[in-house]
Formats: C-alpha cells, sequence, structure tokens
C-alpha cells in the first residue's frame, strides 16, 4: 500500500513526524512525497500523488503559525481533488498552542484504523457513543 505525503516548503519536521509515525504503525508502507512552495498547490499535489504516483492516499500536514488560518479555497480544493480522484487526502492540521508529536500520533492511528483497520475504528466509535450516551431531554425524564 502506497500513502502519499504532500510537503509543503518549511514543513519538513511535521511531515517527518508523519512519515515517522507512519512506518512505526504500518512497517509495510510504501511512502511518497511531492514538494510544494504553498499550501495553495495542496489540491494539485494530492492529483500528483493519488493519479501519477498511485498512491491509495494522500496525507497534508501542516502546522499553522501564529494568526494563520486557512482559506475555504483550501478546504474546497482538497474536497474537490478527493471527489474527483475517490480517494482520501487527509488534513493533519497542527495549531500554534498544541504539540505537533500529540497530534501526529492520534491522526495518523485514525488514518491507520480507517484504512486498515475499520472494524477496531467501528467498535472504538461505538464505545465513545456509549460513554457519551447522553439523553437530549434527560431533564424531563425518560418518555
Amino acid at each position: 500500500m502506497r500513502v502519499g505525503i504532500i510537503q509543503v516548503v518549511g514543513q519538513e519536521d511535521v511531515c517527518d513526524l508523519v512519515e515517522k509515525e507512519f512506518e512505526k504503525e504500518i512497517s509495510t508502507l510504501e511512502i511518497k512525497r511531492v514538494r510544494i512552495p504553498t499550501i495553495d498547490s495542496a489540491p494539485m499535489a494530492a492529483r500528483i500523488l493519488l493519479e501519477d504516483k498511485n498512491c491509495d492516499f494522500a496525507v497534508i500536514p501542516y502546522q499553522l503559525g501564529d494568526d494563520e488560518k486557512l482559506g475555504l479555497d483550501f478546504n474546497l480544493g482538497i474536497s474537490l481533488a478527493e471527489f474527483w480522484l475517490k480517494k482520501h487526502v487527509f488534513k493533519v492540521l497542527i495549531y500554534p498552542d498544541e504539540e505537533p508529536e500529540d497530534i501526529v500520533k492520534k491522526a495518523v492511528n485514525e488514518i491507520v484504523l480507517y484504512h486498515f483497520k475499520p472494524g477496531e475504528l467501528e467498535k472504538e466509535r461505538e464505545e465513545e457513543k456509549k460513554e457519551e450516551d447522553v439523553q437530549p431531554f434527560g431533564i424531563f425524564g425518560n418518555f
């Protein structure tokens, strides 16, 4: 199985973290990278990875700077790429107040569960739902 990593210039450390986490989780993965100058080129990089390099899915890790926000055009571009290519492009966004290692570890774990162990993911979601089983009208009693 092939994983594509979209590497934005200046985001090499985060991309390395993602690659190491994938290698820890599944050692048989083949990892391909495409380097782009700005985040705006991400949809085209996704197309290159998913079509030309035959990756099964792509990941774009990105650490946001202070007061930096991603625009609608970025999200729309990624969504359109997923729609037309019929493959996933996972966004791993790290905000300034978060630890990159923790976020990357959680994100890669979710991606691995989703793609390689869907049964485990379903069980995990059911357990979370049971823990959060809240009655929306609980103050009025059971009906």
